[in-house]
């Protein structure tokens, strides 16, 4: 009403209350209809001939102020929505967030949910915005990550567009890593020659990785992601190989207890057992009393992740810090 009347002045007012924003957040959930007030109310604003400029200063304002804190909930929370089936929920959720890259990571989510419901037309144009989102992140291995997520997301619509996707990737590390997702989407559909094609693709650029610590870890990355396939057991023992050549203490430890629970989620108690000890040395040869005690928490999570709960309950009482028996809890 106070849009089409041109009521600018008492819409100004509205558009930058804060508790009335805050009523409106808890009556819907998000800032959508905050946001979309203001910008109604900088419209109007800049249709007078004299545009009012410390109203714009005060909308521009109270815009930031909101989205500085509009989005404190997981980036997984609109792609709850969506499985909820309430779409317009999880879309408008994603729309306030500001920051590109849980931006990405929060669209790349609501696609494979989506196309888990089969309306691919959907989740590609979901997977078309969540792309723009990630290219916009300044830094360059924060962007390199976030597409990982996307090409991912992307080869659950369509295993060609992520693998394009992947291949835009500049870091190492971070494009094998999603070839890896490419080829297990491809081989969940059957088609297991470009699976291979890329699984060999992925496992030549971890190759080229000089530093023994991110070859260890990104094995281990890896084996996750293709955990329940026969390469998984390949690249863990291509990680705990990586790892056991790591010189500092503290990234060895660190890359050990990494593989040891991709070990333990994949089923191998034995290595994972194997690696957690071989962990538990490396920190007890160290004077860090912190990586002492963050591989005993790492150990604890082993144990249990390994369905060896009693030893790792054991393990989380002997912890002093209440933060890190908090952690594996």
């Amino acid at each position: 009403m106070l849009t089409t009347n041109k009521d600018t002045q008492r819409l100004v007012a509205l558009a930058i209350d804060p508790a009335r924003h805050d009523r409106m957040r808890n009556l819907s959930g998000d800032d959508t209809a905050a946001f979309a007030e203001i910008t109604a109310a900088q419209d109007l604003v800049l249709d007078q001939q004299a545009i009012d400029l410390v109203s714009m200063a005060r909308l521009s304002q109270h815009r930031n102020e909101l989205a500085d804190c509009s989005f404190t909930s997981p980036v997984g929370l609109p792609a709850v929505w969506e499985a909820l089936h309430q779409s317009n929920k999880a879309e408008s959720l994603v729309n306030t967030i500001t920051d590109p890259e849980q931006r990405a990571a929060a669209l790349a989510a609501l696609t494979e949910v989506v196309a888990a419901g089969g309306d691919l037309d959907r989740a590609a144009r979901l997977v078309n915005v969540a792309q723009a989102n990630a290219l916009t992140v300044d830094d360059e291995y924060a962007q390199a990550q976030a597409l990982v997520t996307v090409s991912a997301a992307a080869a659950a619509v369509d295993p060609q567009r992520g693998e394009a996707i992947a291949s835009t990737i500049g870091y190492a590390g971070c494009r094998a890593e999603a070839f890896t997702a490419v080829a297990r989407a491809l081989a969940t559909v059957g088609n297991v020659a470009d699976a291979a094609r890329l699984a060999s693709a992925a496992e030549a650029l971890v190759g080229s990785i000089d530093d023994s610590y991110w070859q260890a870890t990104t094995l281990a990355a890896l084996a996750t992601s293709t955990r329940g396939l026969r390469w998984a057991e390949l690249l863990i023992e291509a990680a705990e190989t990586a790892a056991l050549t790591i010189d500092d203490p503290c990234r060895q430890a660190e890359a050990l207890v990494r593989v040891a629970e991709t070990a333990a989620m994949a089923g191998d108690l034995e290595r994972a057992a194997r690696l957690a000890t071989a962990a538990d040395a490396v920190a007890n040869n160290t004077t860090n009393p912190f990586l002492q005690r963050h591989d005993v928490a790492a150990r604890a999570h082993v144990a249990a992740t390994g369905s060896d709960v009693d030893r790792g309950e054991a393990i989380a009482r002997a912890i002093d810090d209440a933060n890190l028996r908090a952690e594996i809890g």
